[in-house]
């Protein structure tokens, strides 16, 4: 669980990579796993103001 200052946590899920059929597969860099987090986040942060807003 990954939990972050704005009064919100982020659960995570995945599959098995084998179980996936070969064209559906991407490959998860570094890159792309920052990417995720930081889109992640930044949705966490947007969803935080606007229930603060509320």
């Amino acid at each position: 669980m990954l939990s972050i200052p704005y009064g919100v946590a982020v659960d995570t899920n995945g599959t098995d990579p084998a179980r996936v059929p070969e064209r559906r597969r991407q490959d998860f860099s570094p890159t792309r796993c920052l990417t995720e987090i930081r889109s992640t986040i930044r949705g966490m942060r947007s969803l935080a103001e606007v229930r603060n807003n509320a």
